[in-house]
């Protein structure tokens, strides 16, 4: 090959099956780091969405807690009122 002669069908065959192999070797490479990418990418997306449930639903309890609050007050207004209207003695409630 190196001294001008004309190459072989074997040795063509065989650079041939070499370069494949290389090919095949490189692809599978690029499949291995493209999973494992993409592996890291899912992990880190569950990760944040875990937290961001965390904080809304934080959020959502306090909203709770809050609206709870909200009524038993104004529950308690609406008696007071009424005891007003009713002109019922605040020990009858």
């Amino acid at each position: 090959m190196d001294n001008d002669k004309p190459v072989t069908k074997a040795e063509f065959d065989s650079g041939l099956r070499n370069l494949e192999n290389k090919f095949f070797d490189a692809m599978r490479s690029q499949k291995n780091e493209l999973v494992d990418s993409m592996r890291q990418m899912e992990t880190n997306l569950s990760t944040e969405f875990r937290r961001y449930a965390k904080g809304q639903k934080a959020r959502v309890y306090n909203v709770e807690v809050g609206e709870y609050d909200m009524k038993l007050r104004l529950s308690t207004l609406e008696d007071r009122v009424l005891a007003l209207e009713t002109r019922l003695p605040p020990s009858a409630l």
